[in-house]
């Protein structure tokens, strides 16, 4: 059990260029779990499944994450998240991975999706590692929904970093989860924590 990281970053770039300067700077590694509840231990980080997701970066009047409604057809349905899911064998790297699920979850063609890097790592209580890979979106680039995703939304990069938006949801005397709330969207779990070392890596 450890304290909750610190929800202490400077505000984001503004700038589409600064941002991409400082997303090309970001170097992966393990990210911690920001959250007051137990690390994923070692004997299950030995066994666990790939998988990544696509941090997408939307160029409008500020830069924006594409967010995307998880299905009732699927697992953890009405949940938001990042497009992503497991690593498969015809994939060529983790970065393919990313590229195949935005595809098949909401229809962007990954010519249309510049890489820049990846984050790194995070370990998950449910036995995967997950890999967030960034991008940007060519501004010619078309998205729908599908039947994994039943919405999509664009936030704000400033709403996401504003601190005011986040609390600890107490689950029991001694563990607690960071949630981000944005109007009707709730964003928790691994997506919210992703954010988090996102918002760090920018700005610290």
């Amino acid at each position: 059990m450890h304290a909750p990281l610190p929800l202490d970053w400077s505000p984001p770039p503004d700038r589409w260029e600064e941002l991409i300067h400082r997303l090309k700077q970001v170097t992966p590694r393990v990210m911690d779990n920001p959250h007051a509840e137990p690390d994923v231990p070692e004997w299950r980080r030995r066994s666990v499944r790939k998988a990544a997701v696509a941090l997408i970066f939307v160029q409008e009047d500020s830069p924006k994450l594409i967010l995307t409604k998880r299905s009732d057809a699927l697992p953890f349905a009405g949940q938001w998240c990042f497009p992503g899911g497991k690593e498969e064998a015809e994939d060529d790297g983790l970065p393919s991975t990313a590229r195949r699920e935005s595809y098949e979850e909401i229809g962007l063609d990954p010519d249309h999706m510049l890489h820049l890097g990846s984050m790194g790592q995070y370990y998950t209580h449910t036995g995967f590692c997950i890999y967030p890979e960034l991008f940007v979106l060519d501004p010619k680039a078309a998205w729908r929904t599908s039947s994994e995703v039943s919405e999509i939304a664009l936030v704000p990069l400033a709403e996401l970093a504003n601190t005011d938006r986040y609390e600890l949801f107490w689950r029991s005397n001694d563990r607690a989860n960071y949630r981000f709330k944005y109007g009707e969207m709730i964003i928790s779990g691994p997506t919210i924590s992703m954010c988090i070392h996102l918002l760090h890596r920018l700005t610290g």
